[in-house]
């Protein structure tokens, strides 16, 4: 007779670790896959609704250059550079890139994707988190246009002013000039306020304000 008292304790362990795992990666907010080099074996649901598919059925086993554009925004082909980055994620350990997926309906969505390598049931696999980050994506275009339709009309008055007071200084007297340099500085001390607001989303903090009776007319 054995004593399979930390044999029984040892299974116990796994099966919880097990469930543990399998809570996680179904309650997940981003999808999750594994793969190996050849494609997908296992994915949660998040992956099924992120990518338009009914079920398992319609994943499993697909490369993901087959749910990707033809090209990526860098110009490179999908195959060639997936292939790449999964060879470099299995040779370091991880691997972290943006990049562009397709779902079902062809439509194509921007996602962050984190492989990580790791074995399981004997063999080197990769686990792949990601991220559908759409809407990070129109909030930088949004800030990317409102930089643009906030700094042109500033850097034409920033223009316009240092014209007149390069071409025109010596018809404009002491008060004109000092009304321009005026105009001139608070442009400037406006677009760095711009800067401030546009870099509020990733650094938490706006750019100093001018201190009251700065640049005043």
């Amino acid at each position: 007779m054995f004593d399979i008292t930390e044999l029984k304790q040892t299974e116990q362990t796994l099966k919880e670790n097990e469930e543990k795992f399998r809570s996680i990666f179904e309650g997940s907010n981003d999808a999750i896959m594994l793969l190996t080099e050849k494609g997908y074996f296992d994915c949660n649901a998040r992956t099924l609704e992120m990518f338009g598919m009914t079920g398992k059925d319609e994943f499993l086993f697909l490369h993901p250059f087959q749910v990707s554009p033809p090209m990526q925004p860098d110009g490179r082909d999908s195959f060639t550079s997936e292939n790449e980055k999964i060879a470099m994620a299995f040779e370091r350990g991880s691997s972290h890139f943006d990049w562009v997926h397709r779902r079902k309906n062809g439509e194509d969505f921007p996602v962050e994707v984190m492989l990580s390598a790791f074995d399981y049931q004997g063999k080197r696999v990769l686990q792949a988190t990601v991220r559908d980050i759409t809407e990070r994506k129109r909030a930088e275009q949004a800030r990317h246009k409102l930089n643009d339709d906030l700094r042109t009309p500033l850097q034409a008055i920033d223009s316009f002013s240092r014209s007149l007071l390069d071409d025109y200084q010596n018809k404009l007297d002491a008060e004109g000039q000092r009304l321009l340099k005026g105009v001139r500085d608070n442009s400037q001390k406006v677009a760095e306020l711009i800067d401030g607001m546009l870099a509020f989303p990733h650094t938490g903090h706006l750019a100093q304000q001018a201190r009251p009776g700065e640049g005043d007319k």
